[in-house]
């Protein structure tokens, strides 16, 4: 395994284990669907959790492509875990509403170095307030749980040490349909408000 592969599949690993995980196959559009959003790009901070500040830096290459860098920078010593993830993402718009594609490449542990990592993706729900406060919301389990339950989505869930894991398989077109009539603090809960923080040019 290459060690940038292995790396990554180290970073999947430990958000497994942190509090559970869903995965879905298919993202919620083509990343070729909708334009990059570079409204968002930029660094941002939450402070919500007094034990742990969250940094997003958001940012779009010289082609077009978005990256997005999480890093959790702990306050206190009360359980939060300092780290980073990189993570490739692109946005999806739909009857007035933004999403956003979080895409995660994964090697097995065991895998050989020819073999293709493996594609999955998460989703999230974003709002721009003005050009300085983004506020973000996270799929629910629960809600998810149930939409597998009642055969609104494809996929499955089960039990771990660490958490719930779910597997999404349902198509991008019907996972929108999904999440667009989802309601926030039913299939959508609070992940965050962000404020925009200045970056120094230092070209200059």
């Amino acid at each position: 395994m290459s060690s940038k592969h292995g790396l990554r599949y180290l970073i999947c690993l430990l958000l497994l284990m942190a509090s559970g995980c869903y995965e879905s196959d298919n993202p919620l559009s083509d990343a070729r669907a909708f334009p990059t959003d570079r409204s968002v790009a930029g660094l941002w901070l939450s402070r919500e959790d007094p034990n742990n500040d969250v940094y997003l830096h958001i940012i779009v290459d010289t082609v077009g492509r978005m990256k997005l860098i999480r890093v959790n920078h702990p306050q206190t010593q009360s359980g939060a875990i300092a780290g980073s993830e990189e993570c490739d993402a692109f946005p999806t718009i739909s009857a007035g509403q933004k999403f956003m594609n979080i895409r995660f490449l994964c090697v097995p542990a065991d895998a050989e170095k020819e073999a293709p990592p493996r594609e999955y993706y998460w989703f999230y729900r974003y709002e721009l307030s003005g050009t300085n406060s983004l506020t973000i919301w996270e799929t629910d389990y629960d809600a998810l749980t149930d939409a597998i339950t009642r055969q609104k989505a494809n996929g499955k869930f089960w039990q771990t040490t660490w958490g719930s894991n779910i597997m999404l398989h349902e198509s991008g077109d019907n996972l929108l349909k999904l999440l667009v009539g989802g309601k926030v603090g039913d299939l959508w809960k609070k992940y965050g408000t962000f404020q925009r923080l200045a970056i120094k040019d230092l070209s200059k």
